[in-house]
């Protein structure tokens, strides 16, 4: 951008008077090539939801070699007329409908209702796409194209498809005020914008992990006649939390360059201590997206799965090194919480 164009975009602003940048399509781009340059790991499987470009183009602004065999699929909204399913689904159940009305049309109330309840197992027990098989996920402007519900209901559903270790990317237009009104960027028309500090919320709480953004546009896509500025915005998180905390006597030593930073479940982590983590969390934070702010000490001699302790991960500890030596064994007096208490 110039200084002429960035010029007329302030003055727009000073005047009130809503303005678009023409900049959705370069920064779109952007976006995407930041999720690639943010993962070393090239996907199996790769879903697009909401798709604005062919296979061919995703696979150059993901990084994905041509000779990498990686399958991808799309996912198109629906016609909004068909109300018994939602706009972007990844369970599909579309042509198990159809042949069901065909074969046996629906004439009556009851028929209907009983029609919906099969559909709901049919989707439940036979996806388009299986649980647990998708290694990304991109959820491409989709958001922006439902309410808040329907966005959180789709993070679910990504979420599902998604394996241990797969990552969510979700791209979407952000607000820095609130957006009272439906409005378009570009050819999308945006049913809803939430809050910068909305989207990462989202994410959380469908149980994704490690969220970040990796991308912000530099300039508004659209200033509205209130000043609100509307920016593209990626973020990426991750699936794998869930599981059993066990005490393997591994450590982990926050590296900088913050004082001290905190997890997604509240533990803190102090630079330069050795910090008592369970398995699980040792193997999530000596991996994408954390593994750059961590050395990883694990113990020597850890004890074997039937003899290792149930870790309590409420209240991280210092470990001792003679643990991660294996001197002394994991768990047992080094209670990480008070005996009178109950933190867990």
């Amino acid at each position: 951008m110039d200084s002429l164009q960035l010029r007329n975009l302030v003055l727009a602003k000073m005047a009130k008077t809503e303005v678009e940048t023409k900049f959705d399509n370069a920064y779109h781009d952007l976006a995407l090539a930041s999720l690639a340059a943010s993962t070393d790991a090239v996907p199996a499987n790769v879903v697009i939801v909401g798709p604005r470009a062919t296979a061919e183009d995703y696979r150059k602004l993901l990084g994905i070699p041509a000779n990498c065999p990686t399958q991808i699929r799309f996912v198109k909204h629906r016609d909004m007329s068909d109300s018994a399913l939602p706009r972007y689904d990844l369970a599909g159940g579309d042509s198990w409908l159809s042949d069901r009305l065909q074969n046996a049309p629906v004439s009556s109330s009851p028929e209907f209702f009983k029609l919906l309840d099969d559909l709901q197992s049919e989707r439940s027990n036979h996806p388009d796409i299986a649980d647990d098989s998708v290694d990304l996920v991109v959820i491409d402007l989709a958001a922006n194209e439902l309410q808040t519900a329907a966005a959180a209901a789709l993070l679910d559903d990504a979420y599902r498809v998604l394996r241990r270790r797969g990552m969510c990317a979700v791209l979407a237009y952000l607000a820095d005020e609130p957006v009272t009104a439906d409005t378009r960027v570009g050819s999308v028309e945006l049913q809803s914008v939430p809050l910068e500090m909305q989207l990462e919320a989202v994410v959380a709480r469908a149980k994704l992990y490690g969220a970040a953004f990796t991308f912000r546009a530099d300039l508004p896509d659209r200033i509205l006649a209130s000043g609100t500025e509307v920016r593209l915005h990626a973020l990426k998180a991750f699936k794998g939390k869930e599981g059993p905390c066990v005490d393997y006597g591994h450590a982990v030593m926050y590296r900088g360059p913050f004082l001290d930073a905190t997890d997604d479940d509240g533990h803190v982590y102090r630079r330069g201590v050795r910090t008592a983590v369970c398995k699980k969390t040792y193997d999530i934070l000596t991996s994408e997206p954390y593994a750059q702010f961590f050395y990883g000490i694990p113990c020597y001699m850890p004890p074997t799965e039937n003899e290792a302790p149930i870790f309590d991960c409420n209240t991280p500890m210092v470990r001792d090194p003679k643990v991660t030596k294996g001197v002394l064994p994991a768990g047992g007096s080094q209670a990480c919480c008070d005996p009178s208490t109950s933190c867990c």
